[in-house]
């Protein structure tokens, strides 16, 4: 029933922007703005503990169940868990202190424009991540590590192909879509930013996959050094790459990052810490990069100096269809049905 907290977060994220509707339609300062997001995730929250209280009551005969586990180590997990939460805050929080600083606070602008575009589109990898990651759980206590294998091979095909599309979509319009929103030409950051938000995104749908499997296994504590690892190397090289290529550089910084943590050691961590039981077959993912989604954001880079804005949209129209047609021919018959399944959410 992990749809129900899916559900929940996506509520959060509605009344969120509802809160800012209201705000913005009375004319209401900031303070009543940070008041109305408190009080309506008060009330989220407290529906959300009534729902699980009535529909879940069957569960208070607590004594049938047998308690295996104790307090010390589920709290011990849990700290485990807070910190990997801890070092993934300090990634998505330290640019904005970096750019204040470095350069001045009206960069913050666009560079969170942008930033926002990127993370609420990758919030549906989270959603899928999130379905998906109990079937790793309840296969790792069967022991059912083919299991596993089978899900997370269909999810590392199914994401980057999002992640790809995404890239060269953005890199297409990211402009376009921003002035269109704000009617301020100074809220668009640059092409550098939408690539390296984009090459973060792309990153992020492998990194996210691998996490979900590790948390699933309850193996946070082990994945500890690369999520510290990734914070700091991540404020390092905003540091430095700010000072040359502005809001774009600590974008890239953030691709970098989490590329040279949590993308190359983080599927070595997982076949080391199941004794090779879980493993992954890069041979789709290679193929499909060099194939479509490289030439795909090359041509959306050329995109960028198309001025006839329905010239560049039939060019993206052509670009997209060939790639979801290539993309789809290159997919396994087997992994087509089982992410077909997941998507409708009958895994």
């Amino acid at each position: 029933m992990v749809y129900i907290s899916e559900v929940y977060q996506t509520l959060n994220l509605i009344f969120g922007f509802l809160a800012l509707l209201l705000t913005i339609y009375f004319k209401l300062d900031i303070y009543y703005f940070a008041f109305l997001t408190l009080g309506l995730q008060i009330i989220l929250g407290l529906f959300s503990v009534i729902h699980v209280i009535i529909k879940f009551r069957y569960l208070k005969n607590g004594a049938n169940y047998k308690n295996e586990i104790s307090n010390k180590d589920i709290l011990k997990s849990g700290f485990a868990f807070f910190q990997v939460g801890i070092a993934a805050s300090i990634v998505w929080s330290t640019d904005n202190l970096v750019i204040n600083h470095f350069l001045s606070p009206e960069f913050i602008t666009p560079y969170t424009i942008a930033f926002k575009m990127f993370s609420y589109i990758f919030i549906f990898s989270a959603m899928i991540n999130g379905i998906v990651g109990p079937i790793y759980g309840n296969a790792f206590s069967e022991g059912n590590f083919e299991k596993i294998n089978i899900y997370a091979s269909a999810i590392l095909k199914l994401l980057p192909v999002i992640g790809g599309l995404v890239w060269f979509s953005l890199m297409f319009f990211a402009e376009d879509a921003i002035f269109l929103w704000t009617r301020n030409e100074n809220a668009f950051g640059g092409f550098l930013l939408i690539f390296s938000l984009g090459l973060y995104g792309f990153i992020l749908s492998f990194v996210n996959t691998y996490a979900t499997i590790i948390f699933s296994l309850n193996l946070a504590n082990k994945a500890l050094l690369i999520a510290w690892g990734e914070a700091i190397l991540n404020f390092i090289l905003s540091i430095i790459l700010v000072n040359y290529f502005g809001i774009g550089g600590v974008a890239l910084a953030t691709a970098l990052a989490s590329f040279f943590t949590g993308f190359i050691f983080l599927p070595k961590y997982i076949s080391k810490l199941t004794n090779q039981k879980i493993s992954f077959n890069y041979i789709f993912v290679k193929k499909h990069f060099i194939v479509l989604v490289v030439p795909s954001v090359i041509i959306s880079i050329f995109s960028t100096q198309i001025d006839i804005f329905l010239l560049k949209f039939l060019l993206y129209i052509i670009l997209t269809f060939i790639y979801l047609y290539f993309t789809w021919k290159f997919i396994e018959s087997t992994d087509k049905q089982l992410i077909l399944n997941v998507l409708k959410r009958k895994a």
